[in-house]
C-alpha cells in the first residue's frame, strides 16, 4: 500500500511539474499567456538576402564532434531536422527521423518546435520553447556562413553571454564560434511549399 501511495505522489510531482501542453499533432506548445522573451523585439524581414523564407534549412549526415576535430562516427550521429523561417520573426524546428523533409511536414504550422528569431547582419538569435525541465524557453545562436548555410551552437549562449547583450558583446560571440559542437543546416529547396501564418 505504501508502495502504491509512493507511486502517486511521484507521478502527481511530475505532472504538477509540466507546463508545456501538447497540441492535436502531439508537438510542444507552451501554455496561454506564456511570454517570448523575443516575441516583442522581431522585425519583418526586408529582404531574403540573408533569411531565405522560400526555402528550408536542412540537418542531415551531421555527427558530434570529437575533441580531435569533426571525427565522424556512426556512433555519434544527429537525428535530422530542419528549420523553416517566417517573416514576421517566427520559425519552427522539427526532426524528419533520417528521411528527406516531406512537404506537408513543412507547410504544417502545427508541426515541430515552435520559436522566435532575432537577427543581425548575419548573426541570429533563436529562442524556442521545449519541453526541458517540464516546458521552458531555450537559447540557440548561430550565423550564416557565405554560402548562406546556417551554423548553430550546441551550447547555450547563457554559457557566455546574457540573454540582453547578446550583440554588444562581441568577445562572448566569438567564445562560441570556437566551440566544435555546432550544427549546420544547408539552405534547401523544396517544391511546393505553402505560406501559412503562424499560430503563435
Amino acid at each position: 500500500m505504501k508502495k502504491v501511495i509512493s507511486y502517486i505522489i511521484i507521478i502527481l510531482f511530475f505532472t504538477n511539474c509540466s507546463h508545456y501542453i501538447l497540441n492535436s499533432n502531439r508537438y510542444v506548445r507552451p501554455p496561454k499567456k506564456h511570454k517570448f522573451h523575443y516575441s516583442k523585439k522581431v522585425e519583418k524581414l526586408k529582404n531574403i538576402e540573408i533569411i531565405d523564407t522560400t526555402a528550408i534549412y536542412y540537418m542531415h549526415n551531421s555527427y558530434l564532434a570529437t575533441r580531435k576535430g569533426y571525427t565522424q562516427t556512426k556512433k555519434y550521429k544527429r537525428t535530422d531536422s530542419f528549420i523553416r523561417f517566417y517573416g514576421n520573426g517566427r520559425l519552427k524546428i522539427q526532426s524528419c527521423n533520417d528521411e528527406y523533409p516531406k512537404i506537408e511536414d513543412v507547410n504544417n504550422i502545427n508541426n515541430g518546435i515552435i520559436g522566435y528569431y532575432l537577427l543581425s547582419g548575419d548573426e541570429i538569435k533563436i529562442e524556442i520553447y521545449t519541453d526541458i525541465n517540464g516546458g521552458s524557453n531555450q537559447l540557440k545562436y548561430g550565423h550564416f556562413d557565405e554560402n548562406k548555410n546556417l551554423i548553430i551552437y550546441d551550447y547555450s549562449p547563457n554559457n557566455y553571454i546574457t540573454i540582453f547583450n547578446l550583440w554588444s558583446d562581441k568577445k562572448g560571440r566569438e567564445l562560441m564560434k570556437k566551440e566544435i559542437q555546432k550544427k549546420k543546416y544547408e539552405k534547401t529547396k523544396i517544391n511546393g511549399m505553402l505560406y501559412i501564418k503562424p499560430n503563435w
